[in-house]
C-alpha cells in the first residue's frame, strides 16, 4: 500500500486513483491465474513470517525491518522486470490517460485567464 500510494504521489496524482500497478497485475502480465497469484502471495507472506521468526534473537527489530522490506522490494522488482507488457489498444490507452489526467492532485486552468 505504502509503494503504490508513494507512487501514485509521485506521479502528482491522487493515491486512491485506480491504476496497474498493483503486484497482482504484475502477476496477471506474467500469465499466472487468480489461484496461482494467491498462492504466491500466501507463499510470500509465509517467507516473511518465517524470516521475522527465524532473526527475531539474532538482529533488533529495525534489521529485521529492513531485511523484510529488501525482500519485499527485491520481489517487487523481479517481478515488474519479468512481466510482459500487455499490448494496449488505442482506445485503452487513450482512457487510461484520460482518467490519469482527471486524477490529478494539482490541475491546470481549463479556460485562459485574464487579469485587469
Amino acid at each position: 500500500t505504502l509503494r503504490v500510494f508513494g507512487l501514485r504521489i509521485l506521479d502528482r496524482r491522487s493515491p486512491f486513483s485506480p491504476d496497474r500497478i498493483h503486484v497482482h497485475h504484475f502477476l496477471l502480465d506474467l500469465g499466472f491465474s487468480h489461484k496461482k497469484i494467491t498462492l504466491t502471495c500466501v507463499g510470500a507472506t509465509l517467507l516473511f513470517i518465517a524470516t521475522a521468526v527465524f532473526f527475531r534473537d539474532k538482529l533488533n527489530t529495525t534489521a529485521i525491518i529492513l531485511v523484510l522490506m529488501s525482500m519485499a522490494f527485491s520481489f517487487i522488482g523481479i517481478i515488474y522486470f519479468l512481466r510482459q507488457k500487455t499490448k494496449v489498444s488505442f482506445h485503452e490507452e487513450a482512457l487510461e490517460n484520460k482518467m490519469r489526467a482527471s486524477h490529478k492532485i494539482l490541475s491546470f486552468a481549463q479556460e485562459p485567464v485574464e487579469m485587469e
